[in-house]
C-alpha cells in the first residue's frame, strides 16, 4: 500500500508499452541501496552494494600506476564520471522499470505455485510491499553515527583531560621547589640559583615528572607523561605588591591545549 498509486500509475503505462521503459524515482536517487531494501529487491541490493568495489579497484590500481600524469588525470576523471552515470544517475532512471520487473517476477512464481487465487494474493503480500529492515538499519546505522560523533568529540577532549591532570599534578609537585625559592627569598633577599642553593632536592616520587631544577629562582618542571614527554613547564617568580613572590607559568614547547589555564598565555 505504500506509494501505491504512484507504481500503479508506471506499471500502467510499462505495460501498455510492453516495455519497463525510464523513469525518475526521487528515493532510489538519495537511497538507491536502502530503497532496494526497502522493496525487498535483496540481490539487486547486493549487487548495488558489491559492485562499486569490483569496479573501483582496476580503477584506483591503473590511476596508482600511471601516478600523476596526465593520462593518470584523463582515466581518474572517466572513471569518476562513469562511477557518477552507473551508480548516481543510472539507478534512479530505471528504479521503477528495475521494480516493475520484480513484480512481474513475483507475479509469474506465484502462478507457478499455486492456482488458488486467494494463496496467490497471500503469496503476492509476503513477496511484496515492503520490508521493515531497511528501519532497523537505519536506526542501527543512526545509532552507530552517533556514537561515532560523540566519540569523535567526547576521547579527545577526554585525553586532553587527562594530560592537563598530568601536568597540573607535575606542578603540584613543584610546590616543595617553590616554598624553598621562596624562604630563601625572605632569608638572603635574593633568589637562589640553583637546587643546592636553595636547599631542594628533586626525590622524582612524581609519577609523570622526570625533573624539577631551580636557576636564578625559575622552576624548570620537566614532564614524563607522553604526549607531553620531555616538554617543561617554567614557574618564574616575581616580586609581589607585599613583597611577597608571585609565579608565572608559561610552556615554550608543550601545546597550549594542555596546559591549565593558569599556564596559557
Amino acid at each position: 500500500p505504500k506509494n501505491q498509486a504512484y507504481y500503479l500509475r508506471h506499471f500502467t503505462a510499462f505495460a501498455k508499452q510492453k516495455r519497463a521503459g525510464i523513469s525518475w524515482n526521487w528515493p532510489a536517487f538519495f537511497v538507491m541501496f536502502y530503497w532496494l531494501l526497502y522493496r525487498k529487491m535483496w540481490l539487486n541490493a547486493l549487487i548495488y552494494f558489491i559492485l562499486p568495489y569490483i569496479l573501483l579497484v582496476p580503477l584506483i590500481i591503473i590511476a596508482a600506476i600511471l601516478g600523476d600524469s596526465e593520462l593518470g588525470s584523463v582515466v581518474f576523471f572517466i572513471g569518476y564520471a562513469l562511477y557518477m552515470a552507473v551508480f548516481i544517475f543510472l539507478p534512479p532512471m530505471y528504479a521503477n522499470a528495475l521494480y516493475y520487473r520484480h513484480y512481474l517476477s513475483n507475479l509469474a512464481e506465484t502462478k507457478r505455485a499455486s492456482r488458488d487465487t486467494q494463496r496467490q494474493l497471500g503469496m503476492l503480500s509476503e513477496k511484496g510491499g515492503t520490508s521493515s529492515i531497511v528501519i532497523i538499519m537505519l536506526l542501527i546505522i543512526s545509532f552507530v553515527m552517533l556514537f561515532g560523533i560523540l566519540a569523535a568529540i567526547a576521547i579527545p577532549a577526554y585525553q586532553d583531560y587527562t594530560v592537563r591532570a598530568k601536568i597540573s599534578a607535575g606542578i603540584n609537585a613543584a610546590s616543595v621547589a617553590k616554598l624553598a625559592v621562596a624562604e630563601t627569598y625572605l632569608e638572603t633577599g635574593t633568589v637562589p640559583a640553583d637546587n643546592t642553593a636553595a636547599g631542594f632536592v628533586f626525590k622524582n616520587d612524581a609519577a609523570n615528572v622526570r625533573d624539577i631544577q631551580i636557576e636564578d629562582g625559575v622552576i624548570t618542571i620537566v614532564m614524563a607523561a607522553s604526549p607531553v614527554e620531555g616538554g617543561s613547564i617554567i614557574l618564574e617568580p616575581s616580586k609581589g605588591a607585599d613583597d611577597s613572590i608571585v609565579w608565572d607559568c608559561y610552556s615554550t614547547d608543550i601545546e597550549k591545549k594542555y596546559l591549565p589555564s593558569s599556564c596559557r598565555q
